[in-house]
């Protein structure tokens, strides 16, 4: 895998992660990103071009090529397991990069479930176009058993879902309960991938206080918006909390 490479600011360090993946710039609409789709039609450019969309594995496009080629990555080094994708601060992609690679690794073949821990800011339903009032904080306040009538297969999607539910006060605390073990436990056992939707680690520590359920975290880079130094930060922080750091995917590489 490659390492990110130095800024044009010398003053910049590059990364002291690998690079496992690269994805072509995607078009905002009209700037006001995922909430637009329930507004306007995409009939002149396909959904799956725009932030916070979710693309078609196979379709021979190059946005659906770079995330297959990641999802080989990811499965070269981590044969499966639970894996958390995260960021130092909001808007950075990583939502939008959850979504795609647990789509691209179950329309390889793998089974795959996406579950939703950002309870500051989830946004998972707007993405697939979804709605759902329960999921995981009804699991973990006990009000609901763990069944699969809380388990969401998007239409036309390769991932199984659990949404983040109703967002409960003390969320930090559910995280890091039993329960939320014994969930971790159960969907390592029938998944092959497990992909964890985390708030930024600079906002929140719920991200840092799963590291000990998660295998490795991926870090998104989205260009001409994340601070190189800050997505280092984010991943000192994720080492320090005994995470591993599995690397960096570049959001809107002009480079493929």
């Amino acid at each position: 895998m490659a390492k990110a490479r130095k800024s044009s600011n010398s003053s910049e360090p590059a990364l002291s992660v690998p690079v496992i993946g690269s994805i072509p710039r995607l078009a905002p609409l009209d700037g006001e990103g995922i909430s637009a789709f329930a507004k306007k039609s995409t009939d002149d450019i396909p959904r799956r071009f725009y932030e916070g969309a979710v693309c078609s594995p196979g379709d021979g496009e190059e946005i659906s090529l770079a995330y297959s080629r990641l999802a080989e990555s990811v499965i070269r080094e981590v044969g499966g397991g639970v894996l958390a994708v995260s960021s130092f601060i909001p808007a950075e992609g990583k939502s939008t990069l959850c979504a795609n690679l647990a789509n691209t690794l179950g329309a390889s073949g793998k089974q795959v479930l996406l579950l939703e821990c950002d309870m500051r800011l989830p946004s998972l339903s707007k993405i697939f176009g979804i709605k759902g009032d329960r999921g995981l904080s009804d699991i973990l306040t006990s009000h609901t058993e763990y069944s699969d009538s809380l388990i969401l297969t998007p239409e036309g999607c390769y991932t199984d879902l659990v949404l983040c539910g109703k967002i409960p006060g003390e969320h930090r605390a559910l995280l890091t309960s039993e329960v939320m073990k014994d969930l971790i436990s159960h969907l390592r056992a029938r998944y092959d991938y497990v992909i964890i939707d985390t708030p930024p680690v600079s906002e929140i520590s719920d991200a840092l206080d799963i590291s000990y359920l998660v295998d490795a975290y991926i870090l998104p880079v989205r260009v001409g918006y994340s601070d190189i130094n800050c997505t280092e930060r984010a991943a000192d922080m994720i080492r320090k909390s005994g995470g591993a750091v599995l690397g960096v995917v570049i959001l809107g590489s002009e480079e493929m």
